[in-house]
């Protein structure tokens, strides 16, 4: 729903506006679900797991599952035995430089294929076509006997420090392997349940756990600093110990592992891709946010642990299982301080444990998906209800469960599992780190990328540093600990791991590879692939009969439009084409919206804005898939606009509020590839403003504030503003609202008559309703009306802040209450909005009764304007045409109107004839927008007018017989933008005996290129 009588404003700062408005941690607390579906298609797969997770979840996911500093605690044996304090100090800070150089080299191409399969994924993507089967197969089976390892390693270790803290309360107690074996199959089953049951609070118990591990961090650091007694520089930094019979410089990297496991498990977040919005993005944050926040406090932590510890002999013949117990003991003399400070450890310990077996269970039902396990079906199973992969994680949990029964055979096999851990996890991050350097930065071109990007020389720096480093490590993490080896001492990873491997180079060799599925590469790295898939696509589409299976095959294809052999050429580009500098006129809806249209092609923008921001209101706007299809390709964050995907279109008796019908969208997305959004106004303006001024594709556009344009030389392209100022630009567009200064240049005086009725629109929150036992109405996801059939009484409402937020729209007849000489920005009063409605259903009337920010909406009919360019300047959004609110597209026939410019000034049609590119924008965008105004002034006289009701309801007042006329779903869905440009500039070029395309016959599904004539609507609109 869109105010066709707001002007776009501006403030006085970008930072103003932010301040006034929503701040950015309330519009982020509610993850958009589903808004990567698309890019996931074109990766290959469905959309099946909920996003739940945000950035902040995932971050205290990968602190926790890294767990650097308690996971340092836990492991410092082996560093200690093996070089002394040296050792683990100048290792841990080795291992910290050299996991950021794999961190960064994982997290460049997890921007890229971001799936939860990760490693074995990228291994497809990045690997030649020779080997490339087995590669993947065996980078994805040794990712998760890498990720089952790692956590059984943090279970046994939470264990130990469970059976350290009863031998410091109870000195008589004996640590035996069945209890240990007991509390660790108790932590397995609380993580198996916290994965299943309580997926819901998974992200939440996360984001808690990071902040104790970053609490505790300090906590701990502070007491060690005050309580205990300080060794010298020269014990911490020089004195080295060699207790393993290894030669010194051996026994130093043996003990490496020690600095090695804590760096362990930031791929986590590579495998909850598919459960969190703007995965290209966030999961590179993730990662790389997560080795730095727990390195530094590692580097930190080590160095007050070795300061505070005593005796080598004394911390490594501790009886409390674990030698960082000895010095937290020996450092504070209290068994309760000790208690507590082992404690965060633990808790940490059991946290990553869990956040081990979601990581685990994502990465196996990957890899089961594309049929690469036994019994992978089962595996794949996605549970309904709960939308995650429950079977995977139970396998994980028996998986880990057999490791545990490993330890009761023989102890050491705790140090296998340790040793392990590091091996299998560094196989699996050296394949596609290995596939990068030597083919993937040959082949993949500068628009392969996603958002985090290396660049050349630093990359190949990187990925050489990483792949050093993770060899080395390798091949002496299946070390013995020291010499002679015995059955105690032997390093049992080699056998635990060549058993993994041997397992599965088995089942591949007779199942696994006649099965496995290879994941599709979306890019060009993998030559003829995606070009041979998306032409089998294309052809399907266009020799369909059902808008079902086109559908289908349109959402294969990324959510692109199936295009015409014309579209299928090469994108080059024109003769003639140049960077332009723009104007825009108004920096609202549609001026950000341009502006982030036009900065894609390349082309500098300038937004210059008239007023505050802060005088944004709270209105709600539609944007169904004709709009959502833009903001997908413009790749903005619709995170930031907080928004409801709506569910079903609801219509309700005035009286009693029963339904009349109900116009079903479960389907929406399958059959028009996108999701249609419900947003706050004022977020969905911060979202598009992130686009247009933010990082990404193109020079982020200027905002310039308190700049009203009072004239336009549409010849030159001179500004001249109020303030004096003059400047000159190539094109000049007026997104300047109903009051637009650039039309009012154009000569044009609205034809416009004041409707029949006038509207009142309120807020209500959703908690305040709840909290007082009304309707809570947002449950439904859904726009719902009282009244509109034959009426001047509508109530709609629209829910949107991820339904925090109920907007309400009351229409009533203008007798019963002219606002003729009001504006939207005063307030009216709680009795002009309650008096129209005595008998409307009281369900939604105590709603009501609870509005606020009241505030008055003239509404007015348009008659279409003739023309929208003069010389160098265009109109566009309600400066162009301004429309009824009744069909719900003003803002998408906005952002229609930007997608259009954006194009006619792409490098494909613009040969630098600027007049040209604006009447073909003209060409395309007047009759659809004409034929959406008129379809929305008829709606405002009968609700069943509206996309999705007249198909539900015969009633004495509507026919469904009689929709010939009537603006349909499949018009505004499917129609294809981008062919119909291409339409339009090789027919006035033909004209101009100018070398066109190849050219196919037009489809039918690419609507509104006739021309509707001011005579047709008008006749319409009596109607």
């Amino acid at each position: 729903m869109e105010s066709n009588t707001k002007d776009s404003a501006a403030s006085e700062k970008m930072d103003l506006h932010l301040e006034r408005s929503h701040s950015m941690t309330d519009a982020e607390r509610v993850a958009t679900k589903n808004t990567d579906a698309v890019e996931l298609a074109h990766l290959g797969y469905k959309d099946e797991l909920q996003r739940r997770f945000s950035l902040p979840s995932l971050l205290g996911l990968c602190l926790c599952l890294m767990g650097t500093w308690e996971a340092c605690s836990a492991s410092i044996a082996a560093a200690l035995t093996s070089g002394g304090p040296p050792c683990l100090w100048y290792n841990f800070i080795l291992s910290f430089l050299f996991t950021l150089a794999i961190g960064a080299s994982l997290a460049e191409i997890a921007s890229i294929y971001p799936t939860s399969g990760g490693q074995y994924h990228w291994v497809t993507a990045l690997s030649p076509e020779l080997g490339r089967k087995t590669a993947s197969w065996m980078t994805g089976w040794i990712s998760i006997g890498g990720q089952v390892v790692l956590l059984a390693s943090a279970g046994f270790y939470s264990s130990f420090m469970v059976q350290g803290l009863i031998s410091l309360s109870n000195p008589s107690y004996h640590a035996e392997r069945w209890h240990a074996t007991l509390i660790y199959i108790g932590i397995l089953i609380y993580c198996a349940l916290l994965n299943i049951i309580g997926e819901k609070v998974l992200p939440t118990a996360n984001f808690i756990s990071g902040a104790l591990h970053i609490f505790g961090f300090l906590a701990v650091l502070i007491a060690l600093g005050v309580t205990s007694k300080k060794n010298t520089s020269e014990y911490v930094f020089t004195t080295t110990f060699n207790n393993t019979n290894w030669s010194d410089g051996v026994a130093w990297i043996v003990g490496m592992i020690s600095s090695i496991y804590p760096f362990l498990g930031y791929d986590g977040a590579c495998h909850m891709a598919e459960e969190l919005p703007h995965p290209r993005r966030n999961v590179p944050l993730a990662m790389i946010g997560s080795i730095v926040i727990n390195g530094a406090m590692g580097v930190g932590y080590v160095t007050m642990l070795l300061f505070s510890a005593g005796s080598l002999e004394r911390i490594l013949a501790t009886p409390y299982r674990l030698p960082f117990i000895q010095i937290y003991y020996d450092a504070t003399h209290s068994v309760v301080g000790t208690t507590f400070m082992v404690l965060v450890s633990a808790l940490t310990a059991i946290a990553a444990a869990a956040a081990g077996m979601t990581s685990a269970s994502r990465t196996l039902w990957a890899f089961a998906r594309d049929d690469a396990t036994p019994f992978h079906s089962w595996i794949a199973h996605i549970q309904p209800r709960l939308k995650i992969p429950a079977n995977a994680v139970l396998v994980v949990f028996v998986l880990d469960l057999l490791l545990g029964l490993l330890y009761l055979v023989n102890p050491t096999a705790s140090n296998a599992i340790l040793s392990m851990s590091a091996t299998g996890m560094y196989l699996s991050y050296l394949m596609p780190v290995v596939c990068m350097l030597v083919w993937g930065r040959s082949k993949l071109q500068s628009s392969d990328y996603g958002p985090f990007k290396l660049g050349k020389a630093l990359g190949i720096f990187l990925n050489l540093a990483a792949i050093i480093w993770m060899a080395v490590s390798i091949i002496f993490s299946l070390f013995p600990g020291s010499l002679p080896v015995t059955p105690e001492n032997m390093n049992y990873s080699v056998a635990v791991m060549s058993g993994w491997i041997i397992l599965g180079a088995v089942h591949f060799a007779f199942v696994g590879r006649k099965k496995f599925k290879m994941p599709v590469v979306a890019t060009n790295v993998v030559e003829g692939m995606q070009a041979t898939l998306d032409k089998l696509l294309r052809e399907a589409f266009l020799k369909s009969p059902t808008t079902q299976i086109k559908s289908i095959c349109k959402r294969a294809l990324n959510g692109k439009e199936p295009t015409t052999k014309h579209s299928e050429t090469a994108m080059s580009t024109q003769s003639g084409w140049r960077a332009l500098d723009v104007a825009v006129i108004g920096g609202g809806i549609g001026g950000q919206a341009v502006a982030t249209s036009l900065r894609r092609q390349g082309h500098k923008v300038t937004i210059y804005e008239r007023a505050d921001f802060a005088g944004e209101v709270g209105a709600s706007i539609s944007c169904a898939a004709n709009g959502t299809r833009w903001l997908e390709e413009w790749n903005v964050n619709i995170e930031i606009g907080d928004p409801v995907i709506l569910r079903k279109l609801i219509s309700r008796d005035w009286k009693t509020g029963e339904p009349i019908s109900v116009y079903d969208l479960k389907d929406y997305k399958e059959r028009w590839g996108y999701v249609y959004y419900m947003f706050h106004r004022q977020y969905m303006h911060r979202m598009l403003m992130d686009s247009a001024l933010g990082e990404g594709e193109g020079p982020p556009a200027q905002l310039i504030v308190n700049h009203q344009a009072t004239d336009v030389d549409v010849e030159s392209g001179e500004v001249t503003f109020a303030n004096g100022k003059k400047v000159k630009h190539d094109v000049v567009i007026g997104a300047d609202g109903i009051g637009s200064t650039l039309r009012s240049v154009f000569g044009i005086k609205p034809d416009r008559k004041p409707a029949t009725c006038t509207c009142l629109h309120t807020n209500v929150d959703t908690a305040k309703a709840v909290e007082l036992g009304l309707v809570d109405y947002s449950q439904n996801s859904a726009l719902e009306y009282w009244g509109g059939y034959n009426t001047h009484f509508k109530i709609v409402l629209s829910p949107c802040n991820g339904g925090k937020l109920l907007s309400y729209y009351c229409f009533f007849p203008r007798e019963a209450g002219d606002l003729k000489a009001q504006t939207w920005d005063q307030e009216a009063t709680l009795d002009e909005l309650l008096d129209p409605y005595p008998d409307l259903d009281r369900s939604v009337f105590k709603h009501l009764e609870i509005g606020y920010e009241i505030r008055p909406w003239r509404l007015w009919l348009h008659e279409p304007y003739d023309h929208w360019t003069e010389g160098v300047a265009c109109i566009m959004g309600d400066a162009a045409h301004p429309m009824m609110p009744d069909q719900s597209q003003g803002a998408c026939q906005a952002i229609e109107d930007a997608a259009a410019i954006g194009l006619v000034f792409s490098k494909r049609h613009f040969n630098g004839d600027i007049r040209e590119s604006l009447k073909a924008f003209e060409e395309v965008r007047k009759p659809r927008a004409t034929k959406v105004q008129a379809a929305s002034a008829r709606a405002r006289e009968n609700i069943n007018e509206r996309i999705g009701f007249s198909s539900n309801t015969n009633t004495k007042v509507y026919n469904v017989a009689t929709e010939d006329g009537k603006l349909t779903i499949d018009e505004m869905n499917m129609y294809n933008m981008k062919d119909h440009v291409a339409d339009v500039f090789n027919e006035r070029r033909l004209k101009e005996n100018i070398k066109s395309e190849p050219k196919e016959e037009d489809h039918k599904f690419a609507l509104g290129r006739g021309t509707i004539s001011v005579a047709q609507h008008n006749s319409i609109s009596a109607s």
